[in-house]
């Protein structure tokens, strides 16, 4: 599973990102956590639908396309020229890899 989420990964997104993913047990289950950190290529979108209609956005638990104006204060933000955005990396709303993979943790790796 770990191997075929990497794949999914640097297969469908552009540019390129390097999560960490890692398998861990959790209430007698395992579960894939994929780490995401922020990159200087962002804002990252879905290679077959290009870079203008494939960038998306966390909106509470929802996924939403990014449209023009969000994707001119994307680039922005990634470049630091928006305001707030230096040293605030959290700050970047989650990419196209939200679409594939997301870990909500509730209670800390290991507590069951």
């Amino acid at each position: 599973m770990e191997e075929r989420l990497a794949n999914l990964i640097t297969d469908n997104i552009l540019p390129r990102p390097v999560p960490e993913l890692e398998m861990l047990s959790w209430r007698g289950t395992h579960v894939l956590a994929v780490q995401v950190y922020p990159s200087a290529g962002r804002p990252h979108y879905l290679k077959r639908a290009g870079f203008e209609r494939g960038v998306y956005v966390r909106v509470g638990s929802t996924s939403r396309h990014a449209d023009q104006e969000l994707l001119k204060e994307l680039r922005h933000f990634a470049r630091g020229e928006a305001s707030g955005a230096k040293g605030n990396p959290c700050a970047f709303p989650w990419s196209a890899l939200a679409q594939l993979a997301i870990l909500c943790r509730r209670e800390p790796p290991g507590v069951r």
